[in-house]
């Protein structure tokens, strides 16, 4: 049969589709200070941090069920749809519970703990949802490999905007000058649940064109098994190695955002600089995106995210050695920004600039993977390949709340009061030393292994222009299959 052309789409749809993704991170970037909250909030001691392990590997047992039976919904509002709105739905409630709950309500401290824990597990549930659509969805929003970087860039733009906004509402002086004011979370927290509601809006215009079967459907005697997750990591290389790849940089990822309040506020001894740090930062990060998005289109998603991720192992080392000589142990005063803690900084921005690129570019290549997929097998399953690789994400980079809740318990940070981290003030050696290695070194491990996993990837550019013009012809194939096995069924 004579290759068919790759289904394209509007570059407005890919964008707003991509607004899912902005939609779960802006509700996300909040409940990234959870420990911070019920640490030194509502008092409930450093302890919380360590839930976040088993609350992350719950999250990543949820993926496996989620995806296994979004390979499988048929609605009159499409497959995708469900999942966005009702995992937003979801998450919103628990969001608002969280952080409008009542301090000092009387409840002994294990009560509020446990509360607060289940809280947690159900907001888990609707994010599972929600950003399985997103991952699944890579694979019908486009059929072409080059205009799947085109995500990345609104996503990077969508979730830096509100990302930024909500930094800088918790860590500068606009609601109040401390963070320990539980005003400045219930204020932020409306925002947040507000600004994720209009990106959940668009992003369901962005998919409604192609959330319909003629999309997604497959060979018709098709189940999918819960067994496949199995048979799928064991047959799939591409998978394998994007796993290793992206957990790698995850844990990294979900470390520096916990300890990051820590390294302004009490190594630096500034916590408001964080609030100006994230804003420039956001701005000059579209910049790069917007370049990596260009080069990603140019060269391909899989050579963009290894060399992107061979300099934020360079940039994410540079600070930390720059922080012993520029900001010794011991330093109990906030000098100001000079030229060397200004030098930091800007190296510092620009590998948070550049890990918009690699954390991004992940979800276009998990659509390079479904079509890799379906050609091999003849099975359509976006569903099945985005829970998979999200349940080993997840599982590794469980062990962020973990590092942080040793960091917290050998400074010194118990329980109760005890657990409350004084801000803009020198902790202690132990504390020091923690933080750089959490938001420096950890990362700059992470994108080695990923640079290193990523070797030989099959998945090169001139591969997906093969894979995605053949994926063109079989569905084309299978829809007409399709069509003569129910017309004999309408003749019998």
């Amino acid at each position: 049969m004579e290759k068919c052309n790759v289904s394209r789409n509007k570059v407005w749809r890919i964008g707003f589709f991509a607004f899912n993704n902005s939609s779960s991170n802006t509700l996300n970037t909040l409940i990234g200070f959870y420990a911070y909250y019920t640490q030194n909030l509502l008092l409930l001691g450093a302890i919380m941090a360590a839930f976040i392990m088993p609350m992350r590997i719950f999250d990543g047992i949820t993926d496996p069920l989620a995806g296994n039976f979004l390979d499988k919904l048929n609605t009159k509002f499409g497959r995708y749809r469900p999942y966005m709105v009702i995992g937003y739905t979801i998450s919103v409630i628990c969001v608002i519970a969280i952080f409008f709950y009542p301090q000092n309500n009387g409840l002994p401290s294990i009560a509020n703990q446990i509360i607060m824990v289940l809280l947690y597990a159900v907001y888990i549930i609707g994010f599972t949802l929600q950003t399985t659509a997103t991952r699944a969805g890579q694979s019908i929003i486009t059929g072409d490999p080059k205009q799947r970087p085109w995500y990345t860039l609104f996503d990077v733009c969508g979730s830096g905007i509100t990302g930024g906004v909500t930094t800088v509402l918790l860590t500068s002086n606009i609601i109040s000058s401390s963070m320990q004011d539980i005003k400045v979370w219930r204020i932020t927290a409306l925002f947040v649940v507000s600004a994720s509601l209009i990106f959940l809006i668009l992003a369901v215009i962005g998919i409604s064109t192609r959330d319909k079967p003629e999309f997604y459907m497959s060979c018709k005697k098709d189940k999918v098994k819960f067994s496949e997750f199995i048979h799928l990591f064991k047959r799939n290389k591409p998978i394998r190695r994007l796993i290793y790849a992206a957990s790698s940089d995850k844990l990294a990822a979900q470390l520096k955002n916990l300890v990051m309040i820590y390294f302004f506020s009490n190594i630096i001894l500034n916590k408001s600089i964080n609030a100006t740090f994230t804003v420039v930062t956001a701005v000059i990060g579209v910049g790069i995106v917007a370049l990596g998005t260009m080069f990603a289109m140019k060269k391909g998603t899989t050579n963009a995210f290894v060399k992107v991720s061979a300099l934020e192992a360079v940039t994410s080392f540079l600070p930390f050695v720059l922080c012993l000589i520029i900001i010794p142990v011991g330093t109990s005063i906030f000098g100001g920004l000079t030229p060397a803690i200004m030098l930091i900084l800007i190296v510092y921005g620009f590998y948070i600039g550049l890990t918009g690129i690699s954390t991004n570019l992940i979800f276009p290549m998990l659509g390079d993977i479904t079509d890799y997929e379906l050609l091999t097998t003849k099975k359509f399953i976006p569903g099945t390949i985005a829970s998979m690789f999200s349940f080993v994400d997840k599982l590794i980079s469980s062990l962020a709340g973990l590092i942080l809740t040793a960091i917290m318990l050998l400074s010194g940070f118990t329980s109760g009061k005890d657990a409350v981290v004084p801000e803009n003030i020198f902790i202690n050696k132990t504390f020091y030393f923690s933080v750089l290695t959490a938001i420096f070194l950890i990362p700059c491990l992470g994108h080695i292994i990923s640079v290193i996993a990523m070797r030989n990837y099959p998945l090169t550019e001139s591969r997906m222009k093969e894979i995605s013009e053949d994926v063109a012809t079989l569905k084309k194939q299978i829809k007409a299959d399709n069509m003569i096995d129910e017309a004999a069924e309408n003749i019998a």
